[in-house]
């Protein structure tokens, strides 16, 4: 039974913008095309935390109003807990009456069977299962009917069509962040300017601009939330800050939902909605400086904690909850993880330190196995450089330089020879790999390996390492045209090497 006086359809609701969209116009044009093609009645916006899915739904929702006879009605999920419990919150969100005892879906369909009307439902993902099976029987009894979903990860059900929101573009060289050519400067000189008048991207701060959006990897809930900053902070000094602890630093008023008030507490968020196993790939996959492949991830994350022949499945599953992107036009696929996510997994992966004395901390347990990996890889490269290969090998050592760089960093600070000896290994096979002359680094290449040379020393590394290292320095001092500096690592060399001709 329902009420006499039947509610007004009129216009429907969604809530009002606050402040101007920014940018978005290929990703707001192809969904308003998708909307519009009559064989797709479920489009589910899905990205990571904070990349912007909710306020592209909501500017959807206003430029598409006067298409619906019947209006486009908000259905905002996150303090729903229960996925029983979607359908009574849809209907509370529609403008039908319901004293009835009859089951929510029931009522729904019945109301919505004859209407031409939109509804959006915002932040589905801790609701999937619910959320798939009332959208599925609502599309299916109500012909009329569109469904335009948010979610960190795809309902899975029938007739779903996906459109990712990603981050925004940001610059690649942060000294040419010209406002008007990316989208997360653009953004950030917006909600920079409406709390500090006047405030512009220009020459004399583009650069800090650009180095602040690549640090917040383009997440427009970041940028919005570092824009305030400036009434308090110089750029330099808010680069300089996000560079050490962006998560703790990123906070904002409580008119933000919950879970996303930080950045720590949208990735919270995310960390919640994955299984056990999932948290824990998560965690160690932090490790990663730059993108891995399925191989590297088994080595690097499997243990008898997490098998290796669980680790594909889990990684599709990071993958389909926006946490790991997967670049398939590359083979074989390469995976990453933006930069703040990464932070976060590293924090995690912190937490979960193993407390009994006798075994090693989670951290340093995933870090050998990183180092491990990426020595062997690189000795099977260097090995293996002159051949009909060699231009893969090369390639893939190229895509792995990231990596590399974080291994060889800690192993010039290492404290024991072990340590010293791998970065030495891997600074070395690199270089006979040509990796630093081909990527046109040799000036990376050279700081490496004098590096190299100076935790050897430190740590009382062998003679025959060494040599090693530095007859490569030197060679590659002659490359750059350095000729002093490599007269002196090679009379180095020579040092090393004569009372190891004379031994017997």
């Amino acid at each position: 039974m329902t009420g006499s006086a039947e509610p007004s359809w009129r216009g429907g609701y969604v809530p009002a913008e606050l402040n101007r969209f920014v940018g978005r116009r290929e990703l707001l044009g192809s969904a308003r095309a998708r909307l519009a093609d009559p064989r797709l009645r479920l489009l589910s916006l899905t990205g990571g935390g904070g990349t912007g899915k909710t306020r592209l739904a909501v500017h959807l929702g206003h430029a598409v109003r006067r298409f619906y006879a019947d209006g486009v009605w908000w259905v905002d999920l996150v303090s729903v807990t229960d996925d029983g419990m979607v359908g009574r919150a849809v209907l509370d969100a529609l403008p039908v009456d319901d004293i009835s005892s009859a089951d929510s879906g029931q009522v729904l369909t019945a109301a919505l069977a004859g209407r031409e009307a939109l509804l959006i439902l915002d932040n589905c993902e801790h609701l999937a299962a619910g959320v798939a099976s009332l959208v599925v029987r609502l599309l299916t009894r109500c012909p009329r009917l569109r469904i335009l979903a948010t979610s960190r990860f795809p309902l899975r059900c029938q007739g779903e069509h996906l459109l990712d929101v990603p981050p925004m573009d940001t610059p690649s060289d942060p000294d040419h962040a010209v406002a008007g050519e990316y989208e997360a400067v653009r953004l950030f000189e917006e909600r920079a300017a409406a709390v500090r008048e006047g405030f512009t991207v220009g020459a004399g701060n583009a650069a800090d601009v650009g180095r602040l959006v690549r640090l917040l990897d383009g997440i427009p809930l970041a940028i919005e939330l570092a824009a305030p900053l400036v009434r308090s902070m110089a750029l330099p000094e808010i680069v300089s800050a996000l560079s050490a602890f962006r998560l703790g630093l990123l906070t904002d008023g409580p008119d933000h939902p919950g879970h996303h008030r930080t950045l720590w507490h949208t990735f919270e968020w995310s960390h919640r909605l994955c299984s056990p196993d999932e948290r824990l790939l998560w965690a160690r996959l932090a490790v990663f400086a730059g993108g891995f492949t399925l191989e590297a991830a088994v080595a690097v994350a499997g243990d008898d904690r997490l098998p290796g022949e669980r680790i594909p499945a889990l990684l599709r599953a990071l993958v389909a909850k926006s946490v790991v992107t997967a670049d398939t036009d590359t083979a074989p696929t390469r995976y990453s993880m933006l930069a703040t996510l990464r932070e976060y997994g590293l924090a995690r992966l912190r937490r979960a330190e193993e407390p009994r004395p006798d075994l090693p901390g989670e951290e340093i347990a995933t870090r050998r196995r990183f180092g491990r990996y990426y020595r062997e890889q690189a000795t099977r490269h260097g090995a293996r450089w002159y051949g009909p290969d060699e231009g893969r090998y090369l390639w893939e050592a190229a895509q792995d330089l990231p990596n590399y760089r974080a291994i060889l960093d800690r192993c010039a600070d290492a404290a024991t020879v072990g340590e010293a000896e791998a970065g030495a290994e891997i600074a070395s096979a690199l270089t006979t790999l040509r990796l630093w002359f081909f990527a046109g680094t040799l000036g990376e290449g050279l700081r490496a390996l004098l590096r190299t040379d100076e935790a050897l020393r430190r740590t009382g590394g062998p003679s025959a390492a060494r040599l090693t290292v530095l007859a490569k320095a030197g060679w590659m001092a002659l490359c750059l045209g350095e000729d002093t500096t490599a007269a002196e690592l090679l009379t180095d060399c020579r040092s090393l090497a004569e009372p190891a001709a004379e031994e017997p």
